[in-house]
């Protein structure tokens, strides 16, 4: 698996444990003149590089998802905002909506957001470009400090996290997003 294989236009969100996400996806963007479509793909990608391949090279607004025993990983393109989905979510949920946004000059760093309770709660801000080109220097060390951190507290090194770390906090590996586990659905927004 290539990890810089299109990394900077990829989001992350994590979500707790449930199956219903789909329906509050549809829900937050239907409206009384605009139906919201959500179509399970019948062709499966089975590896992480042909699902960032297809999120990269697609017009279409496609969603790859993983369900794991702590919630469920959803892996997009940057080019829809998703945050009254994650709102939508977030009410109707106990725990945290975790979003990682990349960043197309650096494909190893992400903003945060979190959402807690239908609040977002921390959202990153912009950097200085001085800060992405120092970046894996004077962000790795943060993570093992990253758990005791207060959502009302963000610090500057909250703001652009270097990608690795952060999912190995969760006890992702390469291996782990890899697996062919991958399902997709593709909406009709765009």
């Amino acid at each position: 698996m290539n990890w810089n294989n299109g990394m900077g236009y990829i989001r992350y969100i994590i979500l707790p444990n449930n199956n219903n996400w789909q329906h509050i996806l549809a829900d937050s963007y239907s409206s009384e003149t605009f139906t919201t479509k959500i179509k399970q793909d019948k062709k499966f990608l089975d590896s992480y590089d042909a699902c960032v391949f297809k999120l990269i090279s697609a017009r279409a607004h496609h969603i790859f998802y993983q369900s794991e025993s702590f919630g469920t990983i959803l892996m997009d393109s940057v080019s829809f905002e998703l945050e009254k989905f994650c709102l939508n979510y977030s009410k109707q949920y106990d725990g945290e909506i975790i979003v990682l946004k990349g960043h197309p000059e650096c494909f190893d760093l992400y903003d945060i957001e979190i959402y807690i309770n239908g609040v977002l709660v921390r959202k990153s801000i912009n950097v200085a470009k001085e800060l992405y080109n120092n970046a894996p220097e004077i962000l790795k060390p943060m993570y093992s400090s990253y758990a005791n951190t207060e959502i009302g507290q963000p610090s500057i090194f909250e703001e652009l996290p270097y990608l690795i770390p952060f999912l190995n906090h969760f006890g992702w590996t390469e291996e782990f997003m890899d697996q062919k586990k991958w399902q997709a659905v593709t909406t009709n927004l765009d």
